[in-house]
């Protein structure tokens, strides 16, 4: 499944590599231009890396790392590790009210980004609708965003909520649309 999705990620890069640089500097920049822009991405994860190890903030009990768990300490005033008690002040919440709250924070991201993907798979129909000779090097970006979807119909799926419905209804009708696409072009 990884190798799939990166297959897809890579196939798309190289295909918006091509539609943008290839158009205006030729074919042989595209390629070049894609892996320095891979190269940045890499050296500001190393940069990043680097900062968050000069402010690492430990637990005075256990030494524990709380660097990647801050709001879990913010709201809980507890650690996670050893369960001691960190922040004297403030209301101690339960750890459960705490994974309560962060499952409605994971629900409302998915369904922003399923919205995301939604519009994209819309608007890469629609490339394809207005010049269908742009994914002949690279059919399979017909089918990643429609594909990425999805997630609204499992968002709709879990919480049964209303509100979700629209986009897991227009996700189930991009998809097969898309792979309708994808085997006739």
């Amino acid at each position: 499944m990884k190798a799939a999705v990166t297959f897809l990620s890579c196939s798309l890069l190289l295909l918006l590599g091509d539609m943008l640089l290839g158009a205006a500097f030729g074919p042989p920049v595209a390629l070049p231009c894609l892996f320095s822009g891979f190269a940045g991405f890499l050296a500001t994860g190393f940069c990043l890396d680097r900062w968050n190890a000069r402010r690492a903030l430990n637990c005075p009990g256990c030494q524990a790392s709380l660097l990647h768990k801050m709001t879990q300490v913010m709201e809980t005033r507890i650690c996670p590790a050893c369960e001691g008690r960190i922040v004297e002040t403030g209301r101690t919440r339960s750890p459960k009210a705490v994974a309560r709250r962060n499952r409605q924070r994971v629900k409302r991201f998915l369904a922003a980004w399923s919205w995301l993907a939604i519009s994209l798979g819309i608007g890469v129909l629609l490339t394809w609708a207005c010049r269908p000779a742009a994914f002949q090097k690279c059919p399979q970006a017909l089918l990643q965003f429609p594909a990425m979807s999805l997630s609204a119909v499992w968002v709709y799926a879990s919480t049964r909520e209303r509100k979700y419905l629209p986009g897991a209804l227009i996700a189930a009708i991009l998809f097969p649309v898309s792979v309708v696409a994808y085997l006739w072009g």
